[in-house]
């Protein structure tokens, strides 16, 4: 990959998250440290002297949170092949980070992974990760949830982001493998400035080396159980659920907007409309890349002010 390529997609991924944090220690002389793994958070010595282990393990994840109440933290409970493949992820993307041009743009794309479990294969054993969001980020879905005008016609710009932290990761070797509305935490915005958005759920993704060693590479969800002969595969699938998630709000700005929106609004979801065609042709538009270095992607990524 070209240099100047790379800088490029990093300028455009401007909006966009990962830092690293190595697991944490047990409590030493009753002080917690700033991070803690999930394996030590359930088995240290409780201020009474009565080990979490006695009791429910969502109870000892509850007093982590409540340890940390200036910001907003996520579990992802998962099968532990899932977990394997997120720790994976988040592996690779630490080995990234010595490149100082790629560091910016991941930590603004990625949330920040505060602990997780050792797991084993016992059964009931706990396959956790934690990540940490600020208080200001919100699920998509819930950004959704009775959409009023005004963040409907955010949508545009919301999905230039997330288009533009998949090509960044697409173009590191890594396809996400499942970008659904649940993958998507971001900000309120204001009426000059867009939402920012974290994306998350990489238990299902998919890295380039991997085809080296294994041939294919296969994931399932509860939408499919695929196969992938190559890379290339893997990062079509990830177009073709980019294209899926933009037809989801174009279908809610026809039923829901668009008699109110003035022209610069129109234009947007116009050149939306041929962003998805986009990402539906393969043949023009190999890679998501390819379609966040043209004019439409720059009418959608640009945030319009709201009155």
């Amino acid at each position: 990959m070209h240099t100047s390529l790379l800088i490029a997609l990093v300028a455009s991924a401007g909006y966009l998250l990962l830092q690293h944090q190595a697991d944490g220690t047990p409590m030493e002389n009753g002080k917690r440290p700033a991070v803690m793994s999930v394996h030590n958070m359930l088995n240290h010595k409780a201020a009474n002297a009565t080990t979490t282990r006695d009791i429910p393990k969502r109870r000892g994840i509850a007093k982590y949170f409540n340890a940390h109440p200036h910001r907003r933290t996520t579990k992802f409970c998962r099968h532990k092949k899932h977990y394997d493949i997120e720790m994976r992820f988040y592996e690779y993307i630490e080995r990234l980070q010595d490149e100082s041009r790629m560091k910016l743009a991941l930590n603004k794309l990625l949330p920040k992974r505060e602990a997780h479990t050792r797991p084993s294969n016992a059964k009931g054993s706990v396959h956790c990760i934690l990540f940490s969001l600020h208080e200001k980020h919100m699920r998509y879905m819930s950004y959704l949830k009775d959409i009023p005008l005004k963040k409907i016609y955010r949508l545009p710009n919301i999905m230039a982001q997330i288009m533009t932290g998949v090509a960044l990761l697409n173009e590191l070797g890594v396809a996400h493998g499942n970008i659904q509305q649940s993958s998507v935490w971001m900000t309120y915005g204001t009426a000059t400035e867009a939402p920012t958005i974290k994306l998350l759920d990489f238990g299902k993704s998919i890295l380039k080396k991997d085809f080296a060693t294994l041939g294919s590479v296969a994931r399932s969800t509860k939408r499919f159980n695929k196969s992938f002969a190559n890379f290339e595969e893997a990062r079509r699938y990830d177009a073709e659920e980019m294209a899926a998630l933009i037809k989801k709000c174009i279908d809610i700005y026809k039923t829901e907007a668009r008699p109110f929106a003035n022209r610069a609004i129109a234009d947007q979801f116009n050149a939306l409309s041929k962003v998805e065609g986009m990402l539906r042709d393969p043949e023009k538009y190999p890679t998501m890349l390819s379609v966040v270095r043209t004019e439409e992607y720059n009418k959608i990524a640009s945030a319009v002010e709201l009155s």
